[in-house]
């Protein structure tokens, strides 16, 4: 059967694994670029949350 909270479940497990791939993906760039890894991590970091405080404030 299914139950109602599968896609809640669902949407937890996506957001995590999504979490987990960009946590991997900024540590290859810094281990593999050093400083320029690492600004363009904290760039990224930004441009994410600025993209989502627009959204937010759009109420989308």
């Amino acid at each position: 059967t299914v139950s109602a909270t599968l896609g809640a479940d669902f949407i937890d497990m996506s957001v995590k694994a999504a979490l987990i791939g960009i946590i991997l993906i900024m540590l290859f760039m810094i281990v593999y670029y050093r400083l320029p890894g690492f600004l363009a991590s904290l760039s990224l970091i930004f441009y994410g949350v600025i993209s989502l405080l627009m959204l937010w404030q759009l109420s989308f």
